[in-house]
């Protein structure tokens, strides 16, 4: 606590999706003697749905980014770039750099960490898409490459799931031909979850676009120059993109909380910590009691954060009831193909056309533009 004093302080660890709802929600009505303090690795993070479009060329980096310094001074609060080390949510306390920061209520929004990770080379040699700065640093070095590749260079993108097949396509666009894409997945087909067809779609842009596939193929190691895959065979690569799908982040493993089987932090439907310590979460790095069937996907976290802010009012104020958050079993999935076009995933239907790519960047935008407020200089 704060030594007595009757302000109370909101710690949020992370810049994703549900907490820069937390942060307008704190913007348009402010919590009374509240102070809000974010920790976050880097002052800009990217709207996920969005990377894609930049690494094809569709967006520039402002477009996609949110600036989480001003979003938290705009709500009245101190931003912090640095990385929690540790969460006690018994001590309500967090470490940053060594340094214990007590809090009254804490949010977690940090993400997942990328799946595989242990897989030899991945770490000195693989690209992850997070954080921002990988995917900046991606398309710099995929530039590079297609400046001097003619056609020698090959970047291997390795996972096919929806990340790993918008990627690769993205980066086969922007290459014209200056550096061949292959994306290697361990599954029998591209998409697993996904109904056939849109399977079968997202096979044939592959094919339109010049990407070269191997399903049934799982990688051992990453080198330098090469990507080996089982069996022994090396696939030479100069640029390896790591999408293997989701894994908890270490931070959560090395702190006092309540964990799930598969070690995401397990909070209940009002996305508080199961144990009743003062600490919520959302997003990818959370998982909901008697919900793990729930996706690791950007669209719940976006739907959690209304929920998750009405929540951490409740709290702090001492006064009204929490909310419930109930997963949706189902959402609009759409997914950037080729030729300007988009796969649209809903209810079993799978189709791909200009008009779904059109209205994936309205929504992309229009999401956006919902947290580009006024900075409180």
């Amino acid at each position: 606590m704060n030594g007595g004093s009757a302000v109370k302080r909101l710690l949020l660890v992370g810049g994703g999706h549900a907490h820069v709802e937390v942060l307008r929600s704190i913007q348009r009505r402010p919590i009374p003697r509240t102070e809000v303090l974010l920790v976050s690795t880097g002052r800009f993070a990217a709207y996920t749905g969005m990377v894609p479009g930049y690494l094809a060329g569709r967006y520039t980096s402002s477009n996609i980014c949110f600036d989480l310094d001003a979003l938290t001074r705009a709500a009245g609060g101190s931003f912090v770039d640095d990385a929690v080390e540790q969460v006690d949510g018994a001590a309500r306390t967090v470490r940053v750099n060594g340094q214990q920061i007590a809090f009254d209520a804490c949010s977690i929004d940090i993400g997942s960490a990328p799946a595989g990770s242990d897989v030899a080379g991945v770490r000195e040699n693989a690209v992850p898409l997070r954080p921002l700065a990988n995917a900046l640093a991606l398309r710099q070095r995929f530039d590079a490459l297609a400046m001097a590749g003619r056609n020698e260079a090959l970047c291997v993108v390795v996972g096919g799931g929806a990340g790993g097949v918008e990627v690769a396509l993205a980066l086969a666009a922007r290459s014209d031909g200056g550096v061949r894409v292959s994306l290697v997945h361990d599954g029998e087909e591209l998409l697993p979850g996904y109904p056939g067809r849109a399977r079968r779609i997202a096979a044939a842009a592959c094919r339109r676009a010049g990407v070269t596939v191997g399903t049934g193929t799982r990688v051992e190691s990453v080198a330098p120059d090469h990507v080996r895959l089982a069996g022994g065979i090396a696939l030479p690569s100069t640029l390896t993109v790591w999408l293997t799908g989701a894994a908890p982040p270490a931070m959560l493993a090395t702190s006092n909380l309540p964990r799930s089987q598969q070690g995401y932090l397990a909070v209940d439907d009002a996305l508080r910590a199961i144990d009743g310590s003062p600490v919520w979460g959302a997003g990818d790095c959370i998982t909901q009691r008697d919900r793990e069937w729930v996706p690791k996907a950007g669209v719940y976290a976006v739907r959690q954060g209304p929920v998750l802010a009405h929540n951490l009012r409740v709290f702090l104020q001492a006064h009204g009831r929490s909310r419930t958050y109930r997963p949706q079993s189902g959402f609009l999935s759409l997914l950037s193909t080729s030729d300007d076009r988009a796969l649209l995933v809903y209810r079993g239907i799978a189709l791909e056309s200009q008009w779904a790519q059109a209205l994936k960047r309205f929504i992309d935008q229009r999401f956006m533009n919902r947290y580009r407020f006024p900075s409180a200089d």
